[in-house]
C-alpha cells in the first residue's frame, strides 16, 4: 500500500477470503505499516492529497481516460504472456488435471485471474501493472514442467520459441513508435538462430529422464542451459535493436544534440507525454507548454521531434 495505494488491498481479496483466523493481524499489520503514512501526508496536504492520491490516481486511472494509458482489455494477458518468454510454452500446460490436482495451485491460479480480470477491466493500463502477478503464474507453470509427462519437448519447445529474437529485434522500434499494430511483421536470417536451435537439443537431450522420477540433476542443467540462451538472445536484442531506439525512439540524442536550446525552450501542446517526460528527464527541469508561438519551441510529428529555434 505505500509503493501502489489501494490496488493491494484489490489484489489481496483472494487471499484475504481464505485467511480464517488472520484477518485480524492482516489487517492491523496492513494499519500499522501503512496508516501513519497516509495520515502525515493527509495532514500535510489536506483534502488536494485525497483527491490526487485517490480520486485521481486510484479511481480516476481505473474509470477515465485522463492518465492517457488506454489499452484494449487484453493488454494485461499479452503483457504476462511475453513477461515470462521464453517460458511461455509452459502455460499451455496449466488446464491439465495433473497441474490442479493441489488446491495450493488452483488458488494460485485464481488469484492469477482475477488479477488479470481486475487490470483488464481498467481504462488505464501499463505493462509494469501485472509485476505483483508473475510470481504466482511461475509457481503454476513451474508445477505444470514438474508434473509433464514429456518434459523433455516441453523445455525444447521454450528454447526453441527464442528464434522469435532475431525478428523482435527488427520490429521493436517500430512497434514502440507506432504500436505493434503497425508494424511490418517480418522474420531475418542471423546467426542468433543457432541459439535457440543449439539450446532445445541440448535442453531435450538433458531432460530426458523418468517424467515419474523426481526432477534430476539433468532436467535442472537443461532448465539452466535454457536461462543461458535466452541471456544471449537479450544480449543480441540489446546489441541489434537498442542503437536504433535510442535515435528513433528514445528522446536522449535528441537531447543531446540540442542541450543549449532546449534549456530555455517551451513544448508544443500536442507534444507525446512520454517524449515530453524524457526530455524533462534529460534536462533535469521541466519544460513548460508553449503559451505562444515564439521560439525556441519543441515540436513533434509523428515520433520526430524538432526545434524551432
Amino acid at each position: 500500500m505505500l509503493a501502489k495505494a489501494f490496488v493491494p488491498v484489490i489484489l489481496i481479496a483472494p487471499a484475504f477470503l481464505i485467511a480464517r483466523g488472520k484477518r485480524l493481524q492482516m489487517i492491523a499489520a496492513c494499519l500499522l505499516t501503512a496508516a501513519p503514512w497516509h495520515i502525515w501526508c493527509y495532514a500535510q496536504n489536506g483534502a488536494a492529497f485525497w483527491d490526487i492520491y485517490f480520486w485521481q490516481q486510484q479511481a480516476g486511472r481505473f474509470l477515465t481516460a485522463e492518465r492517457e494509458h488506454i489499452q484494449p482489455f487484453w493488454f494485461p494477458t499479452a503483457v504476462s504472456l511475453a513477461a515470462v518468454f521464453p517460458w511461455t510454452p509452459l502455460i499451455a500446460l496449466i488446464p491439465s488435471r495433473r497441474t490442479l490436482d493441489d488446491a495450493r495451485v488452483r488458488f494460485m491460479l485464481f488469484f492469477l485471474v482475477f488479477g488479470l480480470v481486475f487490470f483488464s477491466a481498467s481504462t488505464n493500463s501499463l505493462a509494469t501493472y501485472v509485476l505483483p502477478l508473475l510470481p504466482a503464474l511461475a509457481i503454476v507453470m513451474a508445477v505444470g514442467l514438474e508434473k509433464a509427462k514429456a518434459p523433455s519437448w516441453w523445455l525444447a519447445a521454450c528454447a526453441i520459441s527464442l528464434a522469435a529474437v532475431p525478428m523482435i529485434a527488427v520490429i521493436l522500434p517500430d512497434a514502440l513508435n507506432a504500436g505493434v499494430g503497425r508494424v511490418d511483421w517480418r522474420a531475418e536470417l542471423s546467426w542468433a538462430l543457432l541459439i535457440p536451435i543449439a539450446a532445445a537439443g541440448a535442453a531435450w537431450w538433458l531432460a530426458r529422464s523418468d517424467p515419474e522420477q523426481e526432477w534430476s540433476d539433468r532436467r535442472r542443467w537443461a532448465t539452466l542451459v535454457i536461462a543461458m540462451a535466452a541471456i544471449l538472445s537479450v544480449a543480441y536484442l540489446k546489441w541489434t535493436a537498442f542503437p536504433i531506439m535510442d535515435n528513433q525512439v528514445s528522446v536522449r540524442s535528441f537531447w543531446r544534440q540540442h542541450r543549449a536550446p532546449i534549456a530555455n525552450a517551451c513544448a508544443d501542446y500536442r507534444i507525446k507525454r512520454s517524449a515530453l517526460f524524457g526530455l524533462n528527464y534529460y534536462s533535469e527541469h521541466a519544460i513548460p507548454l508553449c503559451s505562444h508561438n515564439n521560439p525556441p519551441r519543441i515540436e513533434q510529428k509523428g515520433s520526430v521531434l524538432s526545434i524551432v529555434e
